[in-house]
């Protein structure tokens, strides 16, 4: 039997097209080529694994995108109870040696490979792309797969170096190298590759995750390069094994993090020495080179950059995915950030201190300031240097409706590159389209590239007018959008947001109801995340009245009672106003529909997932609940609703602005 099927195998793979590429040989299956040395693998893992378990985990990536690093990350989640992290089989085997691949190791001899043996959870690794793996793995079984990318200019050059440690490279001068590579490269990027097309490969599981993303995880290397703690989180409560309170608190998640390190792992005596067999042997060592993003800068010529960069745009046009290929000088900290950090901390020791409801706060600027949320916001007022003309800042109380924001303005400055019916907002949550300054991108020591991304950009901040970076203020002709909400709508929201992220102490409801009555006080008397809410409205209304051509100032209720002519404003002040043929068919009208509460929360990716802050982890549900002008007249006692409402007329009093706080039915 097992002879019968293997020469069907061998027949179809006769009749499949051939061709030559760098003076390989490849196949055609699928619609896609394969290197033919792969492809009698790949059919015949296509053959025979019939039988996926509900508990198996497959870790899929292309060549080059952080393969060895994935399997000892998620070898380690898994088996973290059995092995303690000083025992772990990883600081005496090769990852390759705990999780097999499919088609290049177990299926590539004739032999079929006895699988039922393996104990559940089963991890298995393949390079194969989504399109053509088996129905077992797709359709029959409820198993989860992990994809790891890394953008193709680090996979190629991490390739090339690869092939070059392994014998691959042609023997005879340097010119006959050069000649080889060029030919690789032109091959790459015409779409015959060992494994496939690189965006075909991407694609395939990105829109995979996209609408199935209980089965499908996807992950970019370089976000776990960033930040691989909450990374580690990810990966282990998609695959149902949560880190518990007490193993945070041991500090797991560093430990295996540490453990799978690529130097720690470099440096072991199994990776240093011995081979691996994969159709044919890689040395050990060679699975560990650098592990860095923007490892192509120095190596990839400029014409060879730009015809990648260029051919992930056209081929990802659309997706709503987009590659990161900075340089790794932007993740890596140098003595002045160093030197930065030590005075931050040295700072932070000598502020004034308070503890509310739990938290501490710091006092700064005449402010208090959530401790966790000062850091980011002095590292942000110190390292953002540069704000261009273009940039885009849209600043909020938080729970003012921040959200709908970040989906209106987003929509409106890229309405001409992504149609509606395309829009990345029907996969993404708003908050992974527009980051936070303070609260994400300069959360931790390391100072993020955004030089890189293009304009316009468009950022976030909770951070009060007053604390504001001058280069922003003062530096640039950049443009500020502010929302406002009622103060009593936004304490309500916030309470609900806290109570729906676990933030809530657990246990009697006598308990719950002091929390909020302190919760409360403080807000009342002006310690709260981000500062006072009275000096934040009235900081970005005084702005908006000095200086109009930089700052708009807008009302949530505003935007409830008229979306359309809200979203007319925005474009106006931001220079991109919509043409009479945009307004004639409709446009605004449907980005104010993309964009509405409704349909914002009906999506799979605002109903499922998690946004990551320093401060903890958002269901990105919790984004979403009722959003209506009045809420409050259902949560509040009509004493805080009588003392917030005194506060307002006394706070706000000659200013000239006013806060609606009536109902809509």
């Amino acid at each position: 039997m097992e002879k019968e099927s293997e020469d069907k195998l061998q027949q179809l793979f006769q009749e499949l097209p051939k061709k030559h590429a760098f003076s390989r040989e490849f196949g055609q299956f699928n619609g896609f080529w394969f290197h033919v040395d792969i492809l009698r693998g790949i059919l015949r893992f296509h053959q025979h694994f019939k039988d996926a378990h509900d508990s198996d985990i497959i870790l899929a990536t292309l060549p080059k995108s952080g393969t060895t690093w994935l399997k000892a990350l998620i070898w380690s989640i898994v088996n973290r109870k059995n092995h303690p992290i000083s025992e772990s089989p990883l600081l005496h085997n090769n990852p390759h040696g705990l999780v097999p691949f499919l088609e290049i190791e177990l299926y590539s001899r004739p032999e079929i490979p006895d699988i039922t043996s393996i104990p559940d959870p089963r991890i298995f690794a393949t390079h194969l792309l989504f399109q053509c793996l088996p129905n077992a793995i797709l359709d029959e079984s409820r198993c989860r797969v992990i994809y790891l990318c890394r953008n193709p200019l680090d996979v190629f050059t991490s390739w090339v170096h690869f092939m070059l440690q392994n014998g691959s490279f042609p023997q005879g001068p340097d010119q006959d190298q050069a000649v080889f590579v060029n030919e690789v490269f032109d091959a790459f990027c015409e779409g015959t590759s060992h494994y496939g097309p690189f965006w075909d490969h991407i694609l395939g599981y990105w829109k995979a995750s996209l609408n199935n993303p209980e089965k499908f995880l996807f992950l970019q290397y370089e976000d776990l390069i960033k930040d691989i703690d909450s990374s580690l989180e990810k990966m282990a409560e998609f695959l149902g094994c949560s880190f518990t309170k007490e193993e945070e608190n041991e500090g797991i998640v560093q430990e295996i993090a540490k453990l799978c390190g690529l130097q720690n792992l470099k440096n072991l005596e199994c990776n240093k020495n011995g081979e691996t067999e994969h159709v044919r042997k890689n040395k050990h060592s060679s699975f560990f080179r650098k592990g860095e993003v923007g490892g192509w800068v120095g190596y990839l010529s400029p014409s060879m950059a730009e015809r990648l960069q260029s051919l992930l745009r056209d081929k990802f046009a659309g997706s709503g995915l987009t590659m990161k290929i900075y340089q790794a000088s932007s993740y890596q900290s140098n003595e002045m950030e160093q030197k930065f950090e030590d005075q931050l901390e040295s700072l932070l020791q000598k502020l004034p201190k308070k503890h509310k409801f739990g938290r501490e706060f710091a006092q700064y600027n005449g402010f208090w300031f959530l401790a966790a949320n000062l850091r980011g916001m002095l590292r942000f007022r110190e390292h953002f240097k540069e704000t261009r003309d273009s940039d885009i800042i849209l600043a909020t109380m938080p729970k003012s409706g921040t959200t709908w924001l970040k989906a209106l303005t987003w929509s409106i400055v890229n309405r001409e590159k992504y149609p509606i019916s395309e829009s990345p907002l029907l996969y993404n949550n708003p908050h992974g389209l527009v980051p936070f300054l303070e609260a994400e991108l300069y959360a931790r020591p390391k100072i993020p590239d955004i030089e890189s991304m293009p304009d316009p950009r468009i950022f976030a901040t909770h951070v009060l007018y007053q604390c504001l970076p001058n280069t922003m203020l003062e530096g640039s002709s950049c443009k500020v959008i502010y929302i406002c909400r009622n103060p009593l709508d936004v304490f309500t929201s916030w309470l609900h947001f806290l109570l729906q992220n676990d933030a809530f102490p657990q246990g009697l409801d006598r308990d719950q109801s002091m929390f909020v009555n302190e919760v409360f006080q403080a807000f009342c008397e002006d310690t709260f995340h981000y500062g006072p809410f009275w000096d934040h409205v009235l900081g970005y209304w005084q702005a908006s009245l000095n200086n109009p051509e930089k700052v708009l100032f807008l009302k949530y209720e505003d935007l409830q009672t008229d979306i359309n002519s809200s979203v007319r404003k925005i474009a106006e002040f931001l220079g991109y106003c919509f043409s009479k043929k945009e307004e004639n068919e409709g446009l605004f009208e449907e980005i104010a529909k993309l964009c509405s509460f409704q349909n914002l929360k009906n999506l799979d990716c605002n109903k499922y997932g998690e946004t990551q802050n320093h401060v903890f982890k958002s269901k990105n549900s919790s984004y979403f609940r009722k959003g209506k002008v009045g809420d409050w007249v259902d949560f509040l006692s009509p004493s805080m609703a009588e003392r917030l409402q005194s506060l307002t007329q006394d706070k706000l009093a000659g200013s000239g602005l006013t806060l609606k706080m009536h109902c809509i039915n």
